[in-house]
């Protein structure tokens, strides 16, 4: 397991705080109080718990009421990233255990991923600190071998100290020699009593026998009072038994009914259908009924004198009149019903597709245009700023190939430079030069001894004429055409003559190094190389600024990005959309919202309307059935009850079309008759399948077998509720035939009881006669109070005796542990231990070995050495040793962390050197935390890797 990073929320004198990117490796460096212990403590908490406030440890709540907790972001090998997330909540805590597949989790699943291991295990097998390191001079020579021995076995002293505090305790009660432990005083003082006890004995010679009748007797006593009470909880279960008899005949009774019974035809399913049929064919026949009803009204109304005034006439013909209105309404209604189904269907599809909430009612936010244009806008903007963060990326990476080549210009350029002092020692020498050559042209013109300096240049001037002569006889003879031999020797004899004029102008200043001093050549080109190699440096530095530049600017866009993001996260958030929506989806999404939003406002539109056109409607339906009370009119069916009321004030106005009006009435209520009497025989003929499919031959049999469901359900539920009153008593009632049986043997044990009461009367008379007896023999009951005395006393000297016991139990069994381990887990240590110290002590010690109860180590000379002769140094290498080699060996099933405080303070810089090679080595399977205050252990890491704490952070 490997902690990635670290969030500290508020613990100690941490706010706020991310370490982030920790390696196998890690070197966290501060002076004291600069937070390192805090950080260890953070890192138990989070895994084992906060410390308590009741206990001894120290709290690291803030003081200022912050929140007090944080997290840690691990790499499991199984479960992969898992993020761990401790805060404090009330009085107790609040542990999440986040999962990269989004599932959460708590205690058990933290503790499963710490292989079950405990704080205490924790800090014994995975902690170093400098006080565990030192304690090892702490520990007398004779328990020296024995603390090696626990460490090497278990990885720590703890199982040594728990054996060593239970022999203490032991020998604080009892040790084979001692006279101040209180077993052994209390042993004393059991054998005085005993003597004591013999002498009052003695005294009299009957006493001991007629103790042992009374203790025989109260034996006797006891045995009668256990069986007297057995037959009383025998005579109270067997009263029970009767008391349940007359309910356990009755369960006896149904259960036989029960079984007798034959197979029902028709179930509670069955009986529910024939109901249902049943009474759609009632309502038929109702609704028959009521149609002849209407038939012989219709007949009757028509058949006399017009019954309506001239008043009522001109309304029911106003009503008429408004109908097509009200038709249209209707339409309208119908219509409109039609629309909201239509918008809902739209709704729901647009949403469904778009994986939306059609109930957008619940939103935080309000969608409007603005809205939408925000987010266009913040989308744009947020992609404007990744394509600037992009262009930033590559400028960076463009100043670092520039820096790069710019660096390789330097690193070729450095080999060639001289150093600034053969610099200044040449520029000097020169300058002087320069000077005495300015002096020797003053003086020789003061003194006019210019001869020699004239003749010479003479001499140059006499080398120059004779080199162009040469050159011009060497011009004529190939104008002559004289032979090459001749042209060539004047050639070359001209061109040595400049070469050496040209020489003896520059014989002062060669180009070589006399001395380490450059000559004046390579001085100049040494001066323009480094002035190329400061503006090389130069332009180092300012690609340097720059790229600082790029970073600050690639930090600012990425807070931008992250404030835009958290922006369009918060609206998915408010827009209850899945986390899984992108940022370009969002646009979309909302758009789809938008359209939902005004579907929605048409259908809240459509049903206002739908409600305005309603009321008019039943209005107008409520005053025509008020008008049309006398008249068997149903506006249930206002198109009809329009024509049938047409057809009145028809009659009314000519009575000549009275016939053809009544016979178009019946003809729609024969039609509906032959549509009813239809559906009655449908129904009919289900009913007689039905019949015929249960085996029923009439009606008569169906009730007859619905009768004997409802009996058979009743008795069925009674026999559940005898049955669960029965149960615990039912193994018993089957075991007797009749009451009879039950309360004869009742009765026998009455009589048991009877003579077992008759029988402890008579031991409680022979218990009291022994008593007085044992009185009357007692001399001022001195002896009777001894041996209560003595019996106290023993029991006080076994209590203590088995207290005694257990301790020694408990250190032989650790003893026994330790000496299994010593043949199990000891020997593939040692061999681990081996190599470690090799490594550690750079070859010195080479063997470890255990023999006769005592570690033996051979250095490189084949000498040995007991570990109590080791020095301070190579006794902590040893525990060292010790301790990573059973975390080495236990590495195959337990992987933790390992946090190291300081521990390597004794060891000296080449011993040190290879600690940190070790523990490098290490951390290719273990994840290695080294916290220090001592700078110079920054060179054994990598930059890295470090991470350095300042006390005002």
């Amino acid at each position: 397991m490997k902690i990635c990073s670290l969030h500290i929320a508020g613990f100690g004198k941490w706010q706020n705080k991310d370490f982030t990117d920790l390696s196998n490796l890690q070197f966290i460096y501060g002076e004291n109080e600069a937070g390192k212990s805090t950080i260890i403590a953070f890192i138990h908490s989070i895994l084992f718990g906060f410390p308590s406030n009741k206990g001894h440890g120290k709290s690291f709540e803030p003081m200022n009421g912050q929140v007090y907790g944080g997290s840690l972001i691990i790499e499991h090998p199984v479960a992969g990233k898992v993020k761990i997330e401790r805060f404090k909540q009330g009085s107790g805590q609040q542990l999440t255990v986040f999962f990269d597949d989004g599932r959460k989790a708590g205690e058990k699943a933290l503790n499963q991923l710490l292989n079950g291991i405990d704080q205490q295990q924790y800090l014994r097998i995975f902690s170093f600190d400098l006080f565990g390191i030192q304690k090892v001079h702490q520990v007398l020579e004779k328990d020296l071998n024995r603390y090696f021995l626990s460490i090497g076995m278990t990885g720590s002293d703890n199982e040594m100290q728990v054996a060593d505090a239970f022999l203490k305790k032991g020998e604080q009660l009892y040790k084979p020699k001692g006279r101040n432990p209180e077993l052994n005083q209390q042993a004393l003082q059991l054998k005085k009593m005993k003597q004591q006890l013999q002498i009052a004995k003695e005294k009299n010679a009957q006493y001991m026998v007629l103790f042992k009748q009374k203790l025989a007797s109260n034996e006797g006593l006891l045995k009668e009072q256990q069986g007297l009470q057995q037959l009383n909880q025998q005579l109270v279960t067997l009263t029970d038994l009767a008391e349940y008899w007359t309910t356990y005949e009755e369960y006896l009774d149904l259960k036989a009914e029960l079984d007798k019974h034959a197979a029902l035809l028709v179930d509670e399913e069955d009986v529910a259908h024939y109901q249902h049929y049943q009474q759609q064919l009632q309502n038929l026949t109702l609704q028959l009924a009521h149609l002849k009803e209407q038939e012989i009204a219709v007949s009757e109304k028509f058949d006399g004198k017009p019954v309506m005034e001239q008043a009522q006439l001109e309304l029911l013909q106003r009503k008429i009149e408004e109908w097509p209105m009200i038709h249209q309404k209707e339409e309208e209604m119908k219509l409109a019903r039609e629309k909201l189904g239509q918008l809902e269907n739209v709704k729901t599809k647009e949403a469904y597709q778009a994986n939306l909430n059609p109930n957008w009612e619940g939103l935080e936010v309000a969608l409007t245009p603005e809205l939408l244009k925000h987010i266009r806008l913040t989308n744009n903007q947020l992609k404007a700023y990744q394509q600037e963060y992009e262009l930033s990326l590559l400028k960076q990476q463009q100043h670092l190939e520039k820096s790069t080549t710019i660096q390789e210009q330097i690193t070729r350029l450095e080999p060639q430079l001289v150093s600034k002092k053969q610099l200044a020692i040449a520029k000097e020498l020169f300058e002087k030069d320069d000077k005495r050559a300015k002096s020797r042209m003053i003086e020789n013109k003061r003194h006019q001894q210019a001869k020699p300096l004239l003749n010479q240049q003479k001499l140059g001037y006499v080398g120059i004429g004779l080199s162009i002569v040469f050159l011009l006889l060497a011009f004529v003879l190939l104008k002559g055409s004289m032979k090459y031999g001749s042209l060539f020797i004047f050639v070359v004899t001209g061109t040595l003559s400049v070469i050496s004029l040209l020489k003896s102008k520059q014989a002062t200043r060669s180009e070589t190094i006399v001395d380490g001093v450059p000559s004046h050549e390579i001085y100049q080109r040494q001066l323009a190389d480094r002035t190329h190699y400061q503006q090389l440096n130069s332009q180092l530095d300012e690609l340097q600024a720059a790229l600082e530049v790029t970073n600050v600017q690639l930090m600012e866009l990425n807070e931008k990005k992250d404030v835009l993001a958290k922006e369009l996260t918060q609206l998915k958030v408010s827009l209850a959309l899945p986390e899984a929506v992108t940022n370009d989806e969002l646009e979309e999404k909302v758009t789809i919202l938008l359209h939902l939003q005004q579907l929605i406002l048409e259908q809240v539109t459509l049903k206002a309307q739908l409600q305005k056109n309603e009321k008019v409607v039943n209005q107008w339906l409520h005053q025509c059935e008020i008008m049309t009370a006398s008249f068997t009119l149903d506006w249930s069916q206002p198109a009809a009850s329009i024509e049938k009321l047409r057809y009145l004030i028809e009659r009314q106005k000519e009575t000549q079309f009275a016939s053809v009006g009544k016979n178009r009435q019946r003809e729609q209520i024969s039609k509906q008759k032959a549509e009813l009497e239809e559906q009655q025989q449908q129904l009919t003929q289900w009913l007689a399948d039905f019949f015929v499919s249960h085996q029923l031959q009439n009606e008569a049999a169906f009730f007859n077998e619905q009768k004997r469901l409802a009996i058979t359900l009743e008795q069925t539920t009674h026999y559940q509720v005898l049955a669960q009153q029965l149960e615990a008593r039912l193994p018993l009632l089957v075991s007797y035939q009749s009451l009879a049986s039950l309360k004869e043997e009742m009765t026998v044990i009455q009589q048991k009881i009877k003579v077992a009461n008759q029988q402890l009367n008579n031991h409680l008379t022979e218990k009291a006669q022994l008593e007085v007896a044992l009185e009357q023999l007692e001399e001022g009951k001195h002896y009777t109070h001894l041996l209560q005395q003595y019996g106290n006393q023993k029991e006080q000297f076994r209590e203590k005796a088995k207290t005694w016991l257990s301790y020694q139990v408990a250190t032989y069994m650790i003893e026994q542990t330790l000496a299994f381990g010593k043949e199990e887990q000891l020997p593939k240590t040692l061999r681990t231990t081996e190599k470690i110290l090799h490594q550690l002590t750079n070859g010195k010690y080479q063997k470890l070995s255990f023999q006769e109860e005592r570690f033996v180590i051979q250095d490189n000379l084949g000498n040995h050495w007991r570990a109590v002769d080791l020095s301070q140094g190579t006794s902590e290498q040893l525990y060292l040793a010790l301790r990573l080699a059973f975390i080495i060996n236990l590495s195959d099933t337990l992987q933790l962390p390992i946090m190291i405080d300081d521990a390597f303070v004794h060891f000296d810089q080449q011993r040190k050197a290879a600690a940190f090679e070790l523990l490098i080595e290490l951390s290719q399977k273990h994840q290695i935390f080294y916290f220090s205050c001592q700078n110079e252990n920054e060179q054994f890491f990598k930059e890295e890797h470090q991470i350095h704490l300042s006390i005002s952070d």
